[in-house]
């Protein structure tokens, strides 16, 4: 067998729960992305809505990025003692959760808890 034979087997044997697996994980972690992304997309039309300043805002976005920067020092500890199938889980119900209760949330002071 050449090497592209063995390639092609190795497609083949590709399980689809594994695949949509995939597909949807990385559906999750497309949105996740967006979700950080849109809070300064979207300033001035926050701003006006929730009538903030600059200063208010600068908090709003300091209090939605600072879990993504703390979880980036503990993700691989956690990894490591408890595996990736139960935290990449977790993670990303808890995210699921915090993004319903943001779009919830009417007020800055509700946003920044």
């Amino acid at each position: 067998m050449n090497s592209s034979t063995v390639s092609l087997h190795k497609i083949k044997q590709f399980d689809l729960p594994v695949a949509i697996l995939l597909v949807l994980l990385g559906c999750v972690l497309f949105f996740f992305s967006f979700d950080r992304h849109i809070v300064s997309i979207l300033k001035t039309t926050l701003m006006h809505e929730m009538g903030v300043g600059n200063t208010d805002y600068s908090l709003l976005i300091t209090a939605f990025m600072l879990p993504y920067t703390i979880m980036c020092f503990f993700s691989g500890a956690l990894v490591d003692r408890y595996g990736s199938r139960l935290i990449i889980t977790g993670l990303m119900v808890l995210m699921a959760i915090a993004t319903l209760v943001t779009g919830l949330t009417t007020s800055l002071h509700g946003l920044i808890a």
